[in-house]
């Protein structure tokens, strides 16, 4: 299938399962950018707002969804003793509710 939709050419074949699209790149304010189709976003289960790694390699711009890390996994290889503590921020100064 191909739409033509205020300049935005979309082509959608499905070869084996896989969604592949022809975009076209177009001005954005100062900058140019291409429009992800909702079909490839649910795809790769990515939604407005989520953090996504660019980068390129060998002429080729690679995206991959940046994920948020808990507290765990941020030290999983720390190798000494996590201790957690209350920290005493002193008395309240303006309008704080404690």
């Amino acid at each position: 299938m191909t739409y033509i939709k205020n300049k935005f050419i979309l082509s959608i074949n499905l070869f084996f399962g896989v969604i592949y699209m022809m975009i076209t790149i177009q001005k954005w304010g100062n900058s140019q950018g291409i429009r992800i189709p909702k079909t490839i976003l649910d795809e790769v289960n990515w939604s407005i707002y989520d953090n996504i790694e660019l980068t390129t390699k060998n002429n080729t711009i690679i995206l991959k969804q940046h994920k948020k890390l808990t507290f765990d996994e941020l030290f999983k290889d720390y190798n000494e003793n996590i201790q957690y503590k209350e920290f005493d921020w002193g008395e309240s100064v303006g309008a704080e509710k404690w």
